[in-house]
């Protein structure tokens, strides 16, 4: 998820699902885990409490009461994104941006093939700075990403960003998370996967970062000036060709998108399952305008 619009949740965000029994005195589990900064420490639910010694130290979960129920849906999205923040006063304008932003992100999911099916959106704050985000979660475990794969997901990636242009005739800082995410993939399309067929099967060394903090090294190119920029172009172009396809893909559907922007805005909170019903009504209910208008030329 980004600063603003929150992107579609992808790998490299803590993401925890506590679901074992409790032991003696409360206890669930100790679990080791290595935050960057102490926001995600500070945002966990008031279900759990977390007893850190300092940064980057192990952490001993307890129950408060023991997890049960339904709660366990909650755990993810909460340790991923943080808490809700209700209260946090965001203006119609805003608001209405982020709502066609998550839409865009979920819209351009749920229209491609081979993408994680959209599991919740929402335009809830959570956290210190994420405004909305939308939750893709697989359904079976992944091991290998083919390159029309991780075209389309560029396409999600982009998705927020698209929608912005097509609604506002504007674009916002809330796609600052989501462009770095595209950036990052297609260079590794590029450098890593050898997916270009302007530069061939060879791999490029990429820098270096650290493995706990954000910080770089910087490394020797085994390459020249002239196959960086060409690297660089390479990169462009296949970001602009993702721009290109979700731009086409919003265009058609702007009505469905609007819609569900709409009812996103009236109910802050769609889950998965409700998205892909509504989205099938609408389409059936655009498809039998589009056939009573023909009938009525035909007619006439």
């Amino acid at each position: 998820m980004d600063e603003q619009g929150g992107s579609p949740a992808q790998p490299g965000l803590v993401t925890m699902t506590l679901a074992v029994p409790a032991l003696p005195g409360g206890v669930v589990a100790v679990i080791v885990v290595v935050f960057t900064t102490t926001t995600f420490i500070a945002e966990l639910p008031p279900i759990i409490t977390v007893a850190p010694d300092r940064k980057f130290s192990p952490l001993i979960v307890t129950t408060v009461p023991p997890l049960v129920g339904p709660k366990f849906g909650v755990i993810p999205v909460t340790v991923t994104a943080g808490l809700e923040k209700k209260t946090r006063v965001i203006t119609p304008r805003e608001k209405a941006i982020i709502a066609h932003h998550e839409i865009g992100h979920a819209l351009t999911a749920e229209s491609l093939p081979h993408m994680d099916p959209v599991r919740k959106v929402s335009i809830i704050p959570r956290g210190i700075a994420a405004l909305g985000y939308t939750q893709q979660l697989p359904t079976e475990d992944r091991y290998l990403m083919t390159r029309s794969e991780l075209e389309n997901r560029l396409c999600v990636l982009l998705g927020g960003r698209v929608a912005e242009e097509l609604i506002f005739a504007d674009v916002s800082t809330g796609a600052q998370d989501d462009l770095q995410k595209a950036t990052d993939t297609a260079r590794s399309m590029v450098t890593e996967y050898g997916m270009s067929t302007r530069l061939g099967l060879r791999t490029f060394e990429k820098e270096r970062r650290g493995l706990f903090l954000d910080t770089t090294w910087a490394t020797q190119k085994d390459y020249s000036e002239e196959k960086a920029a060409a690297i660089d172009k390479e990169v462009e172009e296949i970001l602009a060709h993702a721009h290109q396809r979700v731009h086409e893909l919003l265009t058609a559907k702007k009505s469905l998108l609007q819609q569900l922007a709409t009812l996103l805005l009236e109910k802050e909170v769609l889950d998965g399952e409700e998205l892909r019903r509504v989205m099938r009504a609408i389409d059936d209910t655009n498809a039998q305008e589009q056939d009573a208008v023909r009938t009525r030329r035909l007619s006439a």
